[in-house]
C-alpha cells in the first residue's frame, strides 16, 4: 500500500477528496471472526476470505474519501453484507473510527448503478492510485458490479 500518500493530495484520478481517513488504521484492522464465518458460510478458503476482507476495507475507504457512488465488484459486496450483518455495531465502529462516517449500503438496480457509479475502469485506477496494484482476481469485475451504491451521508434507504 502507498503509505497515506492520498492524504497529501486534493484529488485522485480527477476525483476530489472530501476528507482525511485513517488509511493505515483501517488497513491494519482485523476481524478474524467475520473472516472465518464468511469462509465457512460461503464455502471458500480462509485465505481467500482474508484477502476479500482486505479489499473490502479498501473499497470502504474509497467510498469515504471520494463521497461518490461506487458499486463494488460482486465478491466485495458479499463480504460487505457479511460485515454489516455479522455485527452491525462493529461495522459502525469501524466506519466511524477509520472513515469518519458510516458507510451506508443501498440496494438499487443495474440501470441506476450504470448511470451514477464510477466505471469499473475508473474504479481500478483509483484503487491503484491509493493502494497500489489491485488484486486482479477480486477487482477484475468478472462477476460484474454489485447492484448497490454507497450514497452520501444520510439515512439508509432500501429500494
Amino acid at each position: 500500500m502507498k503509505k497515506n500518500s492520498v492524504l497529501t493530495k486534493k484529488s485522485i484520478c480527477g476525483l476530489r477528496i472530501n476528507f482525511v481517513a485513517d488509511i493505515d488504521g483501517a488497513i491494519a484492522y482485523k476481524n478474524p471472526a467475520l473472516v472465518k464465518r464468511f469462509a465457512q458460510e460461503q464455502g471458500v478458503g480462509l485465505q481467500y476470505a482474508k484477502q476479500l476482507f482486505e479489499e473490502l476495507k479498501k473499497y470502504l475507504l474509497m467510498c469515504g474519501l471520494l463521497k461518490r457512488h461506487i458499486s463494488p465488484p460482486v465478491s466485495i459486496d458479499s463480504m460487505w453484507h457479511k460485515f454489516i450483518y455479522h455485527d452491525t455495531r462493529v461495522y459502525e465502529d469501524f466506519c466511524l473510527k477509520y472513515i469518519g462516517r458510516y458507510i451506508h449500503h443501498k440496494a438499487t438496480s443495474k440501470r441506476t448503478v450504470a448511470s451514477v457509479s464510477l466505471s469499473a475502469s475508473k474504479l481500478l485506477l483509483v484503487v491503484q492510485e491509493i493502494f497500489g496494484p489491485p488484486d486482479k482476481f477480486i477487482w477484475g469485475f468478472e462477476g460484474g458490479l454489485a447492484e448497490c451504491l454507497e450514497p452520501t451521508v444520510g439515512r439508509c434507504d432500501d429500494d
